[in-house]
């Protein structure tokens, strides 16, 4: 009896904590219905009043941008009593699409406003988005005003902070010294093609640590790539010179993306190379110099090329059939002959049917 009553009281327990429990969900879910239904409205009566506020700032540096003369002291006053958040959302809207002059104007009226402290603050504080912004237009200030803030966000734990910083000292012309920092931002693997761009806008100054980059023993293959590419769209000598320096590495991936590289680059020195890779060891390595012949036409590899179209892997064929056809009527005729030789079913013979030239 004892232990039926027991067991019953348990039951009643349990059900009366579900039951708590349930109304307790039901009441957090009307709650939030009801914050739901109020904060709507309240949200977009924020945002309308917003856009206002920034069309407002917007037709004032309009105004000011198609006046040959600076902006009227009252108008000064009108201007720097709007709210910070609005006039750096803004201003990086409107310098996205100014060049020159106006862009210089635009930037020298923001600084006599006092904007660079909320700019900095903005930078390093607030939402992604609010971040980027400052950072967009930190960049069209003085090197000496913006140089330690941007710095201080290429160490950003946010890629895309990263990213807008390091464009930003591109453009004021401060370049970082944090080999680490890119080593960081290469090894997290996104946005590649972005940093690439973004590095080579540094021009000779960047030329040390990407070549580190591409050498370094624990990036990833994607990453050296990247650097690979930001080395070779810089084009300085010195960049000509690492690159053909890593077309000597021991490791043959890196060696193939070094030489796929030199199809870019339109320097003399290039050629032993790109010569010295069709003899390579590697298969791989191989390919990718076949391909720069094809796409350099240089004829200078055409003894060395007149063995591979003879070549056990079909894809160097084709590629050395295509960098005969490149060098015009001489590589036609190496073509003709390897057609005879192979008949109606050889590559070359198909390469010059599709071209409309008879075998």
């Amino acid at each position: 009896m004892y232990s039926h009553s027991a067991s019953a009281s348990a039951s009643d327990l349990l059900l009366a904590t579900i039951a708590a429990i349930s109304l307790a969900l039901a009441l957090l879910a009307l709650f939030q219905l009801l914050l739901l239904l109020v904060m709507r409205p309240l949200r977009e009566r924020w945002q309308r009043r917003a856009v206002v506020r920034r069309e407002r700032i917007r037709l004032m540096l309009n105004r000011t941008l198609a006046s040959p003369y600076n902006m009227a002291a009252e108008d000064m006053r009108r201007f720097s009593r709007q709210s910070p958040e609005d006039v750096i959302a803004v201003a990086a809207e409107t310098l996205r699409n100014l060049r020159g002059a106006d862009e210089r104007r635009l930037a020298a009226l923001l600084q006599q406003c006092d904007m660079l402290a909320a700019l900095q603050r903005s930078a390093r504080r607030g939402s992604r988005a609010d971040r980027i912004r400052a950072i967009t237009v930190l960049a069209h200030f003085p090197k000496e005003s913006a140089a330690g803030t941007l710095i201080g966000q290429v160490l950003a734990f946010d890629p895309d902070i990263t990213l807008a910083a390091l464009r930003g000292l591109a453009a004021i012309g401060a370049p970082p010294a944090f080999k680490d920092v890119l080593l960081l931002l290469f090894a997290r693997g996104r946005n590649l093609p972005l940093i690439a761009d973004t590095m080579q806008r540094f021009g000779e100054a960047a030329v040390a640590d990407l070549k580190h980059l591409a050498q370094h023993p624990v990036l990833s293959l994607p990453g050296r790539i990247a650097a690979i590419q930001a080395l070779t769209a810089i084009g300085t000598p010195e960049c000509v010179d690492a690159v053909l320096s890593l077309t000597d590495d021991p490791r043959p991936f890196l060696r193939a993306e070094a030489v796929a590289a030199l199809a870019r680059i339109s320097d003399p020195r290039t050629v032993p190379a790109i010569l010295a890779a069709l003899d390579d060891g590697d298969q791989g390595v191989r390919l990718a110099a076949v391909r720069v012949c094809a796409a350099l036409r240089l004829s200078a590899a055409a003894p060395r090329l007149a063995r591979m179209i003879l070549s056990d892997t079909w894809w160097i064929r084709f590629w050395a059939a295509q960098a005969f056809w490149s060098f015009g009527e001489p590589g036609m005729a190496v073509l003709r002959q390897v057609s005879r030789e192979e008949g109606e079913h050889g590559l070359a013979h198909q390469i010059l049917a599709e071209k409309g030239v008879a075998p």
